[in-house]
């Protein structure tokens, strides 16, 4: 048995990893599709294998998809045929029943006729692809072929049988003892988790961070493509973020693991105190365990924080397979089977290490040896991809895995030593003790672990250093990068969060409840105000506010400056530009758009795209895009023959204005709450570090055009003090979370009639007080938990998502009274009317989302779901469908007036992802993907992610036409 154990874990383990590839090309020859899969292929008649057999012929990406998956599947039959021989063939030896030992026999045969079939079938199949044959009828190979395969498992489930008789009395016992044991077990089991609950929380948010978030997966594809040199001294590249990742990995496991050791040296320290009491009273030796304290428990308690630390790296190894960057990226649901077997299979590995070390000495001298030669191999391989300009996604890997296998032999080495080495004998107190041995006395650590201790603070020290760098310095966070931080967090708040477990369990009172209670009485601080500056002039003088353009004036100077001189018939032609919310993918599609449009759709006359542009709107990050083209406009003037908009926003958006954010929110802003005068100290929030990051990265001394986001947003008025057109209309929405009421940040002078009774957040400033553009743009992309609420006196506003995610509704509302204005100034003969009745609207709508989205999939929802989470289900339903409803009813709007009110109306979207034609049409991506790659929404972007939106920008048809369009001056 102790040969077999190994053998089937190495096979589940095998069998998973090659199941999950088996599976994908599964998927991709049936492009999703469940009935045309290759499974269901093998269970179909003639007529329905034909039907399935066309689908894949259709497309060569389906067929070469088969070829692969039989190719796979031959791999697999060797290795399940080689697992099950072998396990029969022990279960044979070890069994001394003869009718057990002839149903092991016939289990061998079947199981051989069976991967004969399967062999067979397959081939089969490969022959039909490769010569365009008919499908015959293959349910007769399928049913063989698992009717033997089930024999053959069968089979080896009869050793079950116990060789004794069988009684009712004996059964009962058996059961009864069975039950006890998994209730101790599982009891036990619980306890451990409950104990070590930290170290687990931080696992499963860093599976929930890089396994199913898109962000996540792009900061492992940001990493791995990541050629910024740190430090470029005579063509001697240096890049020490890659020495910081490795360390945080070293730091995060390690923390994990020593962490959540003390608090095992603690709680077993507490087992053993009422035990001597009571020895101490009866004058009697009684052991520590027993019924009272279960060995099982006892090994749960050795064994989780190696366990824990284990799965770190597990958890980053399998994070990196499901990476965009591998071709057949591992699914999540795989890495979830494959990481529970490998916890298991490495317990066993640490068992079966353990053992082999106390065999003898020369064991022990050989394993210490090749510990540190592997360590030092790491060490150099380190150094060496550390002055690479650029690294191998798979050198990452493997160096993570050489890690991880030293991460092995030290912890093993640990056990070891601990367990070898006998306690010195009581010696007399001395004189003085060392304040490392008190502490170490205080957490019940081990006299003889100091050295691991010591590296444990050194450890420690380091991350929590590097983590107090990014907090402090942007450019240290922008070289780290997002998913170095990410694990130095995950390991500065495991420090603390096991650090509150030990006490508790040394004291027997849970100082995390505490905690939580002082945070709500405490934390009542308020630190999400929204930054103002006090005007001031040039002598710093505290000046008022200019007043902000009315939109009638505005809409008659923009008429004006936009009608062709001599000619009083030609239309005019108004844009008006919507961006959807999507975080930096959003700021930078849109504001891509805008600086392509900027640059190439020049007319005739030299009028730029920005010249026709009456209003500008967006929501979120859409709204952070359009106020950074709007920003820009001002270097109109500088204008030179070769435009850069295009080109200098871009580099302004890619920018990491994640990292610096994210560090507040797992520094200073947690812990804030519990500590109090810790905001004396950090003055600003996270919202606040996320508009400094924006107004810190504009360009200066480059040649491309400076963004002026730290620039007040009075100094970008509509209209100049001539009352000439300076700027267009620009609307940054955004959301009043007390009433959910829609806000807006705008240039123009609101009127409740026009707009509805959205709040004018503008207005809500003292006289004297203004925000930066930063402010303003951020203030419709506060989206929590990342940026949170923003408090302006009693009024506090988030992502303007949460109301209208593509400002929809202020283009709706501004059109609508351009036309009342019209129709009014007509009546009483007033110029204005002559002008509106020349204007053709046009509306470009940027959006980044998916934009054709399949609403026959709606699927059921469990009766327990539906219970508990119907209302969040369709509050969030509801946060996509409404902007759903604001688009099409502005779509409507438009057709009415083109239909009903003769005024010549478009509605044009630009679209990030493709549409269905032009996914279907692309064949390059196809021969990887059955859907289009997502594109990830955060405050980061990863190159490769990047380089796809430029691809994207320069192909897409929608943007051309418009281009053309424009050019064309029609």
């Amino acid at each position: 048995m102790k040969r077999i154990l190994p053998v089937l874990l190495v096979g589940l383990v095998s069998f998973t990893l090659i199941v999950s590839y088996l599976s994908l090309q599964n998927d991709r020859a049936a492009d999703g599709k469940k009935a045309f899969q290759f499974t269901t292929f093998n269970r179909s008649d003639s007529a329905g294998a034909n039907t399935i057999l066309d689908f894949w012929k259709e497309d060569v990406r389906r067929s070469n998809a088969v070829t692969s998956l039989i190719k796979l599947d031959y791999i697999f039959m060797l290795v399940y045929l080689s697992f099950f021989l072998f396990i029969i063939y022990r279960l044979h030896a070890n069994e001394k029943r003869r009718w057990m030992r002839a149903i092991l026999k016939v289990g061998g045969v079947a199981l051989l006729i069976g991967t004969a079939i399967d062999a067979v079938q397959d081939n089969k199949i490969s022959h039909i692809i490769q010569f365009n044959e008919s499908a015959v009828d293959m349910r007769g190979y399928t049913y063989s072929k698992f009717t033997f395969i089930g024999v053959a498992i069968l089979s080896t489930l009869f050793v079950l049988i116990p060789r004794a008789p069988i009684t009712f009395s004996s059964a009962k016992v058996s059961v009864k003892v069975f039950l006890e044991g998994a209730r101790s077990l599982l009891s036990q089991f619980l306890k451990s988790i409950w104990i070590f609950f930290p170290g687990i929380i931080f696992l499963v948010l860093c599976i929930a961070a890089l396994w199913l978030a898109g962000q996540g997966k792009d900061f492992i594809v940001a990493f791995a493509n990541s050629k910024t040199d740190v430090i470029n001294y005579d063509g001697v590249h240096w890049n020490y973020s890659r020495i910081v990742f490795f360390m945080a990995i070293g730091f995060w496991s390690y923390v994990s693991w020593y962490s959540s050791r003390i608090i095992y040296y603690i709680k077993e320290k507490k087992h053993e105190e009422p035990v001597a009491e009571i020895s101490k009273a009866i004058g009697k030796s009684i052991p520590s365990q027993g019924k009272t304290y279960p060995n099982v428990y006892k090994s749960f308690l050795v064994e989780f924080p190696k366990t824990i630390g284990n799965t770190c790296f597990l958890v980053l190894e399998l994070a990196i397979l499901q990476s965009p960057l591998v071709v057949l990226a591992m699914q999540s649901k795989w890495a979830v089977l494959l990481l529970l077997e490998l916890i298991l299979a490495f317990y066993f590995l640490n068992k079966w290490i353990g053992n082999w070390m106390s065999k003898s000495p020369q064991n022990e001298s050989a394993f210490r040896f090749l510990f540190n030669v592997l360590g030092v191999v790491f060490l150099v391989s380190l150094v060496v991809i550390s002055f690479g300009q650029s690294v191998g996604f798979w050198s990452i890997l493997l160096l993570i895995i050489l890690l991880h296998i030293v991460y092995i032999f030290y912890t093993s080495l640990h056990r070891k030593n601990v367990s070898q080495v006998p306690a010195p004998p009581p010696a007399p107190a001395p004189v003085r003790i060392s304040n490392t041995k008190r502490i170490m006395a205080y957490f019940c650590i081990p006299p003889l672990e100091t050295g691991y201790y010591t590296w444990f603070l050194i450890t420690s020290v380091m991350g929590i250093g590097c983590y107090l760098g990014i907090i402090w310095s942007l450019t240290f966070a922008r070289v780290v990068g997002p998913f170095s931080s990410v694990l130095l967090a995950f390991g500065v708040l495991l420090i603390f969060g096991n650090f509150i477990t030990a006490l508790s369990v040394k004291y027997k009172l849970n100082f995390h409840f505490l905690l939580f209670l002082l945070a709500s009485s405490i934390g009542m601080y308020e630190n999400h105000c929204v930054r103002q500056k006090k005007l001031q002039d040039v002598n710093k003088v505290t000046i008022k506010k200019a007043d902000r353009a009315e939109f009638k004036p505005y809409l008659l100077a923009w008429l004006q400056k936009n009608a062709p001189l001599n000619d009083s018939t030609s239309k005019i032609d108004m844009y008006f530009v919507m961006s959807n919310g999507g975080a930096s993918r959003s700021g930078y599609w849109t504001a891509s758009v805008l600086g392509r449009l900027e640059d190439l759709a020049v007319r005739s006359d030299g009028r730029r795209f920005s010249d026709q542009v009456f209003c500008l709107s967006g929501t979120s990050g859409g709204g952070v895009g359009v106020a950074s083209y709007f920003s820009m406009l001002g270097n109109k003037g500088t204008i030179t023959s070769r435009s850069r908009y295009e080109q200098s926003l871009q580099a302004y958006l890619k920018q990491d204005y994640f990292t610096y954010t994210f560090a507040y929110l797992l520094g200073p802003d947690y812990f804030h709450y519990i500590i109090p005068g810790l905001k004396l100290l950090t003055a600003s929030d996270r919202g606040a570090k996320l508009e400094e990051s924006f107004e810190a990265s504009c360009q200066t001394d480059t040649p491309l055009y400076k963004i002026p986001f730290n620039e007040n947003f009075s100094s970008f008025p509509a209209l100049d003090k001539n009352g000439k057109i300076k700027y267009p209309i620009l609307c940054i929405n955004t959301t009043r979370v007390q009433d959910g009421n829609p806000g807006v940040v705008t240039n123009l002078r609101m009127d409740s009639a026009t707009f509805n009774n959205r709040v004018d957040v503008v207005k809500l400033l003292d006289d004297t007080m203004d925000i930066s553009m930063a402010s303003g743009s951020i203030l419709g992309a506060r989206f929590p938990y990342l940026s949170p609420a923003g408090k302006i006196k009693d009024n506090y506003f988030v992502d303007g998502g949460y109301f209208d995610n593509s400002g929809a509704g202020v283009v709706q509302e501004l059109i609508r009274a351009i036309i009342v204005t019209g129709e009014k100034a007509s009546r009483n003969n007033e110029p204005i009317g002559k002008l509106i009745k020349r204007v053709r609207f046009h509306v470009i709508h940027i959006v980044n989302s998916p934009i054709e989205v399949d609403s026959t999939g709606i699927k059921s929802i469990p009766p327990f779901k539906n219970d508990l989470l119907a209302p969040v289900l369709t509050i969030l339903g509801a946060y996509d469908m409404q902007t759903t409803v604001n688009d099409g009813r502005l779509i409507n709007y438009l057709n009415d007036l083109r239909d009903y009110d003769s005024f010549p109306a478009d509605y044009k979207r630009v679209s990030l992802y493709k549409s269905k034609d032009e996914w279907d049409n692309d064949k390059n991506l196809h021969r990887f993907y059955n859907a289009e790659p997502p594109y990830a929404m955060n405050w980061f972007m990863s190159d490769t992610t990047a380089r796809r939106i430029n691809i994207r920008l320069q192909e897409n048809p929608n943007l051309n036409a418009i281009i053309r369009e424009i050019k064309s001056n029609r």
